[in-house]
């Protein structure tokens, strides 16, 4: 397996390996490892945003092409239980952005709001995910990574609001791990991500959602 492989490397250069099978789109995709001039890995795990599942890529082509549901996008994404590479997290909540979309949920179900609740689980799990997000080293797609889980959030928070009973509604909450203080580190007024310790250059990497 690609977690268990020893890497090596040069000073100074990129150490790369193939992605694992069933997560290799096109086969060519790679994990790569930046080896610093003192002889250390940049950052805590290699960059593993080209590895992507077989399921994520048929999810993402079938909402692109326009010829799914909602129901059926939540349904395949909250059933599958396959470990996440950096490179699933970043597809996987960009699929979800665009599910959320009201054009995806707008046409009624029974179902609807459970699948929503299993759905915005399935997120918690996600943010919850340090060894994915740590496999996204540029920076720039972990801020649009954090986005894009903040902007589902919010839509499907929303619809979900519009579904369920009013009568019961101060029953029912969700406990998002990523907003509970002891699996975050605060910086001001911001909630920031936990996977936050760089052990190789010792300083701080994170993700602050104001």
């Amino acid at each position: 397996m690609l977690f268990r492989s020893v890497w090596t490397s040069t000073c100074g250069t990129v150490a790369t390996r193939e992605c694992p099978k069933g997560a290799n789109p096109g086969g060519h995709s790679v994990a790569s490892w930046e080896c610093g001039l003192e002889g250390k890995f940049l950052s805590s795990e290699p960059d593993r945003t080209q590895c992507i599942h077989e399921w994520i890529e048929d999810i993402k082509e079938q909402v692109e092409a326009g010829n799914v549901t909602f129901e059926q996008v939540a349904d395949l994404i909250v059933s599958n239980e396959d470990p996440l590479y950096g490179g699933d997290l970043v597809e996987l909540l960009d699929i979800v952005v665009k599910i959320s979309d009201p054009s995806f949920t707008s046409r009624e179900s029974k179902h609807l709001n459970t699948l929503i609740e299993e759905l915005l689980h399935t997120l918690n799990k996600v943010v919850l995910d340090a060894k994915a997000w740590e496999e996204v080293n540029e920076v720039n797609r972990k801020q649009g990574s954090s986005s894009n889980l903040m902007k589902s959030l919010d839509s499907l928070g929303f619809k979900y609001l519009t579904l369920v009973d009013k009568k019961n509604i101060s029953q029912r909450s969700f406990h998002l791990d990523m907003l509970s203080l002891n699996n975050t580190l605060a910086t001001g007024d911001n909630i920031c991500f936990p996977f936050v310790l760089n052990n190789f250059t010792q300083t701080t990497e994170e993700i602050c959602v104001p």
